[in-house]
């Protein structure tokens, strides 16, 4: 909801839950059978009233010519007929409530709502384009990979030969890839469906997601139907945005949606009887529900020295035009540059090198050592200027946190902020901010004051009231 008028804080908070039930009256209507072809937008804004008395006003695109939009806002109609006193009170006449309905049609099949006409499906099941000989890993991690495949190869030995079924009546497959990014994650999910000769199929947070009301859990709905008829591996890259920790008291549109969504995700994860693999950088945000349907866990992690050295030789391409054969020992150069880079920076050290060339040489250019030690170089610069910049945003968010709050109020933000750090990145901030803590209690114990004398000075005017209306009855 936006507000385009200032209200007072209890005003706010009846807002919201006007807007929760709402939120949940249009989902119930959507998930209507006579509704369930009608794509559904809502927006809300609290303006300034107009001269006549209105305390609300609905409007939309509903037409006769789209089957049920009438309706639907006939239904809407009354529900907030039926909340008119309450918002009056709650709005008085400082302000009026806008609510817009945006109705789109669409085609319905078999009860179920199909794709808009000539609008491609971004849910597409594709060949896998990398195997796992292309991949550079450490054995402890091969050694996983090579399980997980054999999870999957061996599924109907274990649940029909043996007789697993008794035990889980649905056979499935949940692995979870976990780490930095860059350190291979989709590279392996491509790997992994080409080992078992399985077409992949992407389904991302941003395709799933929808504007409109109940469209992203049938979208993932759809999502879960379409790997079912492709008999392909399901990836989700960036899972934590699907698979996250759903939101006790929902009360916006956004979080029911999102705990709506996740919601759905749960119910298909139990019926699918396919290979689903979750790729996130944060695996702690995941909901104990997702965490408990994944059968195993693979964390990758950035290259060590040797496995640098090795990505850096295999990247080398044929025929690229070079002075001199580049040594051991030059690579082993290249690669203590590269210390913390993953194998995507890496291969982006080769690009910029490479269109660099280009660009200055054309079709002459002959690459030599100084070149590939200046790609690398300049992307460690870069890498570290990034981290730089990232650690200042991260130690002014925290500072934020404790100017407004207690050491103790503040831990919890604090926590989320350095999650995605690594050890020696939480110490350099904390420290940083630990060097300003006696500035921010200073900050805090002034604003305390502000807010003591700013009482004080209420509370005197209450009283200098209270004793004129009373000198006054006197006087009467």
């Amino acid at each position: 909801m936006k507000y385009e008028v200032q209200l007072p804080e209890s005003s706010l908070d009846n807002l919201k839950d006007f807007e929760k039930n709402f939120n949940e009256k249009v989902q119930s209507l959507a998930n209507e059978q006579r509704f369930i072809h009608l794509r559904i937008g809502v927006s809300m804004r609290v303006v300034k009233p107009t001269l006549n008395d209105k305390v609300y006003a609905l409007v939309s695109n509903s037409k006769f010519s789209v089957s049920g939009t009438m309706d639907f806002r006939a239904e809407i109609s009354m529900f907030m007929e039926n909340y008119r006193n309450k918002l009056s009170d709650v709005l008085k006449e400082d302000a009026l409530l806008v609510v817009q309905l945006n109705f789109q049609e669409r085609e319905v099949s078999d009860s179920s709502a199909s794709e808009d006409k000539d609008e491609p499906s971004p849910f597409v099941a594709k060949e896998p384009i990398y195997t796992l000989d292309q991949m550079i890993l450490p054995e402890e991690l091969l050694k996983d990979m090579q399980s997980a495949i054999n999870a999957v190869k061996y599924q109907k030995l274990i649940y029909e030969d043996w007789g697993f079924v008794e035990v889980d009546p649905v056979p499935k497959c949940v692995l979870n890839f976990y780490g930095p990014p860059g350190t291979g994650k989709t590279m392996a999910a491509h790997a992994l469906a080409a080992s078992i000769g399985k077409k992949i199929m992407e389904a991302n947070y941003g395709d799933i997601e929808s504007k409109f009301v109940g469209d992203a859990p049938k979208n993932m709905k759809k999502v879960f139907e379409r790997a079912t008829e492709e008999d392909c591996v399901l990836f989700f890259d960036e899972a934590d945005s699907v698979m996250g920790k759903r939101m006790e008291n929902a009360s916006s549109g956004a979080e029911q949606a999102i705990n709506s969504l996740r919601s759905e995700t749960l119910k298909h994860l139990e019926q699918h009887s396919g290979v689903i693999i979750m790729a996130t950088n944060l695996m702690t945000t995941y909901d104990q529900a997702f965490k408990s349907r994944i059968l195993k866990s693979l964390k990758f992690e950035l290259p060590n020295k040797e496995a640098r050295i090795d990505m850096i030789r295999k990247k080398i391409p044929s025929k690229m035009p070079i002075d001199a054969p580049i040594s051991d020992e030059q690579l082993s150069e290249l690669s203590e540059i590269a210390d913390g880079m993953s194998g995507r920076e890496i291969k982006n050290c080769f690009i910029d090198m490479a269109q660099r060339k280009a660009n200055d040489c054309g079709e002459s250019a002959v690459f030599t050592f100084d070149d590939f030690k200046g790609a690398f170089s300049r992307q460690k610069e870069m890498m570290e200027n990034l981290k730089k910049e990232e650690r200042r945003a991260k130690e002014e968010k925290i500072l934020n946190a404790l100017k407004r709050k207690t050491p103790e109020e503040a831990k919890g933000r604090i926590q989320s902020l350095l999650e995605d750090l690594t050890p020696e990145e939480r110490k350099n901030v904390m420290e940083q901010v630990n060097a300003n803590l006696e500035e921010i209690d200073r900050m805090r114990t002034d604003e305390l004051k502000k807010q003591e004398q700013s009482n004080d000075s209420e509370t005197q005017k209450d009283e200098n009231t209270s004793h004129e209306a009373g000198i006054t009855d006197l006087n009467k």
